[in-house]
């Protein structure tokens, strides 16, 4: 493997990594900063939020099956046409002064339309490694938490000076970056990949329907149930985070320097994830990470000062860091090339559906129930989510599986640990 085609499809998917981090941050952490200046009450807010959040995964997912069974559409081809109908929707927001209807479609539009962008970059991300072109996903994944943390920073300072006027202008903005940065990947794609241990055998077959599917990756469907039960919990703490510091005696500021201090655990582990676990197989990361939910939600639940949540913290790096990091690769080596699509949309999607799930019942939990009782029925709900994701697990790759009958592709894969 070329080292400086290696290097060069990396820097160019952290440019695309980066984007769509920063777009997130705008569109989904600055989300309630927008909405209650135009005269949103948190109910309104949360309803918002889970409405654009359902949309969108319904829409990845939609768009991956479509992918996946489509001999000529390719995920590269169509980022361009998201980007263009998130820059179509930010226009008139840029415009918005107060509560409206319009300004309720719009963003629920909005959050619809940005959040399967990075279903697609994840396709392309798989793409890239079947043309030859290696990526480094968790070094890339780093540097979008790092433009994550810098752009919202920026965007404190920058409301402050002037007002939340300007964050559908930086949106937009950042959308062109975004617009930019996967062009790049595009023409990166249409370079012919070097040789390589990695060596595909396709017939003129396509991805198997979305009911197919389901139905043929019995296992994975468990893993991704068990997600979906450990992202509830892990959003009903990071969505809730202020009521959880206020709760041990912090206020805004606390919670600011924990997001930082949560920060600066994620980027050093996802920036050097390839080198410390080289070696070290992608489910038996998952695993670890899987138990990792576990014990940090319990450990958050009990925190009962400031000092004690932030050691509960601590377990970022072995829980959430750590999956961000290796459940890509495991997708990409559990599910064949042409359903590719589709597994990173739906392990993708549970994270967004345990963030739908949270708004709805631990936003109401916090309001008739006390934190501890809230936090600690979310770290319940991680045990039998850890059961089900660790049950789901294959040892297999599609390289040590049996070979398909006649007529249906096979892969010959050397996984690089």
């Amino acid at each position: 493997m070329s080292t400086e085609n290696t290097h060069g499809a990396t820097l160019k998917f952290s440019a695309v990594q980066a984007g769509y981090w920063m777009s997130f941050c705008i569109c989904i952490n600055y989300a309630a900063v927008f909405l209650q200046s135009l005269g949103y009450s948190n109910a309104q807010l949360g309803t918002i939020l889970a409405l654009g959040n359902i949309l969108g995964v319904l829409l990845g997912i939609g768009l991956a099956a479509w992918i996946d069974r489509s001999p000529r559409l390719r995920a590269d081809s169509v980022i361009p046409i998201q980007l263009a109908v998130q820059a179509a929707i930010l226009l008139p927001l840029i415009g918005m002064r107060s509560r409206s209807t319009a300004a309720t479609v719009l963003y629920i539009l909005y959050i619809a339309v940005s959040s399967p962008v990075n279903n697609m970059n994840l396709k392309v991300c798989v793409d890239l490694e079947y043309s030859g072109q290696n990526v480094n996903y968790a070094f890339s994944r780093g540097i979008g938490s790092f433009a994550y943390v810098i752009a919202s920073m920026l965007l404190g300072v920058i409301v402050n000076a002037t007002s939340t006027a300007a964050l559908p202008i930086a949106a937009l903005l950042i959308t062109i970056l975004q617009l930019a940065a996967n062009r790049a990947v595009q023409r990166q794609l249409q370079k012919e990949g070097p040789k390589q241990d990695i060596i595909i055998r396709t017939a003129s077959v396509p991805g198997l329907s979305l009911g197919k599917f389901l139905k043929a990756h019995g296992k994975f469907c468990l893993v991704l149930l068990g997600t979906l039960l450990l992202f509830y919990s892990h959003n009903a703490y990071s969505n809730f985070m202020i009521n959880v510091v206020r709760n041990v005696g912090g206020n805004t500021a606390t919670m600011g320097y924990l997001n930082a201090f949560i920060a600066a655990l994620e980027i050093p582990v996802m920036l050097l994830f390839n080198r410390i676990f080289r070696r070290i197989r992608r489910w038996k990361i998952l695993l670890v990470s899987f138990l990792g939910f576990v014990f940090k939600a319990f450990a958050v639940a009990y925190a009962n000062s400031i000092g004690t949540l932030f050691l509960a913290n601590l377990l970022q790096m072995v829980s959430f860091a750590i999956y961000s990091a290796a459940i890509v690769d495991y997708v990409n080596e559990v599910i064949p090339y042409e359903d590719s699509a589709k597994g990173q949309s739906l392990a993708f999607a549970m994270t967004t559906g345990g963030s739908v799930l949270s708004s709805f019942i631990a936003g109401s939990m916090y309001d008739h129930c006390t934190v501890f009782t809230t936090l600690l029925v979310a770290a319940l709900i991680t045990v039998p989510g850890a059961v089900f994701s660790i049950m789901g697990l294959e040892r297999k790759t599609p390289a040590e599986a049996e070979p398909c009958g006649s007529g249906e592709k096979i892969y010959d894969v050397k996984i690089e640990d």
